[in-house]
Parts: C-alpha cells; sequence; structure tokens
C-alpha cells in the first residue's frame, strides 16, 4: 500500500501492516467467543433399574433363577416340617375325637391354624439359616449365599429384616417388584436394601457382586 507526499514521491507502508490488522480481528473474535459462557453439560442418564438389567444381563438372569429354584426346595422343606408337627402333634388328638364323637367340625376349624405355621417356620427357618451358615439349604444347593455390603455374614435382625416379606407370598412378590422397580443394586429385594444385605453365588468374588 502507497500514497503520495508533498513532492509527488510515493511513501511506501510496511509490508506488515495488512497482518497486524489481521491479527488484531482474529484476537478480538477469539476474545469475543471466550467471553461467551460454554454450554451446561448435559444430565446425566436416568438411575438404571432391575426391570432394564436383568433383559440383557445373563449373569443376572441366571442369579434369580438359581434364587427362584432354591426358594421352591425351601418351600418344599418348609412344608414337610409343618406336616411331620402335625401328623405328630394334631393328628392323634384328631383320630381320637373323631372315633370317640364322630366328624365335629367345631373342633376340626381350629387345627387349621397349622398352616399358619408355615408363615412363622418359614421366616425363622431364613433367618437363624442365614445368619448361621449363610444359606438356607436351599441356597447351599444353588450355590448361594448371603452377605452384607462388606461381605459378612449377616446378623440375627438384619436377616429376620431381610426376610419379613417372607410371611406371605404376596408381600415377597411386592417385595421384589419394588425391588426391581426402583434404582438400586438389582441383586436385592426392597428389603435387602433396608437391611444392607444380597444374594451373591458363593464362588463369586463380593466386590464384583456389590456393583
Amino acid at each position: 500500500m502507497s500514497s503520495l507526499d508533498g513532492d509527488g514521491g510515493k511513501i511506501h507502508y510496511p509490508a506488515f501492516a495488512g497482518c497486524w490488522r489481521h491479527r488484531r480481528m482474529v484476537a478480538t473474535l477469539i476474545q469475543r467467543r471466550q467471553s461467551v459462557p460454554p454450554p451446561p453439560p448435559p444430565p446425566p442418564p436416568p438411575p438404571e433399574r432391575g426391570f432394564e438389567r436383568i433383559q440383557i444381563d445373563k449373569q443376572l438372569q441366571s442369579l434369580w433363577l438359581n434364587r427362584l429354584i432354591a426358594y421352591v426346595i425351601d418351600s418344599i422343606i418348609i412344608g414337610l416340617a409343618v406336616l411331620l408337627i402335625a401328623v405328630v402333634v394334631a393328628m392323634p388328638i384328631l383320630l381320637i375325637d373323631f372315633f370317640t364323637y364322630g366328624f365335629r367340625p367345631e373342633f376340626w376349624a381350629p387345627w387349621s391354624t397349622f398352616l399358619g405355621l408355615m408363615s412363622v417356620i418359614s421366616l425363622f427357618y431364613y433367618a437363624l439359616s442365614e445368619s448361621s451358615r449363610g444359606a438356607t439349604i436351599g441356597k447351599g444347593i444353588m450355590g448361594l449365599k448371603v452377605i452384607t455390603g462388606r461381605g459378612e455374614r449377616p446378623t440375627l435382625d438384619k436377616a429376620l429384616l431381610r426376610n419379613v416379606s417372607k410371611l406371605h407370598w404376596i408381600l415377597l412378590l411386592l417385595d421384589i417388584l419394588i425391588g426391581f422397580g426402583t434404582p438400586g443394586n438389582p441383586n436385592q429385594k426392597f428389603s435387602d436394601r433396608y437391611a444392607g444385605t444380597l444374594v451373591v453365588k458363593s464362588t463369586a468374588g463380593v466386590s464384583q457382586e456389590l456393583k
């Protein structure tokens, strides 16, 4: 770039004048861009629920299948225990009354409460087995055990708390469904979260199962 001086001669500006203007323009644009606050980070993904995880996690599916089989085994054992108690205690009395007075529905009705014993026996069977051995007979057969968050065997109060839903099958079903429908460890029923316990494979590493 050039212009005429007073004597008609040309005055030449430095060659870097245009470059300097370009640099200044770039610096201004950078400064403006830095003054604009960055966009907020994207929100974290919603916590995963058991219903979502069990559809894709084969190990979780296997764990709950083994738990179901263990529950069936334990239910058969408890049912046989209640039947044995009924045979030893109730049947002799009922037979004597039957052969003495005939069939009396009002006398037989109270003995049906032996069926209610199954719930109470079930609760204490699970609680005592898990607090003393870490597993019931059914869980032991299926290679499962109950542990706390520290990998220890649960105390009796924790074992009672996690098994209180076994007093009735509807309570147990709700316990499992709520556990699957809320965020948390999919190995746990809802009552397990209050007790701080979970069921794992007895051969698996504790730290891996706590994730």
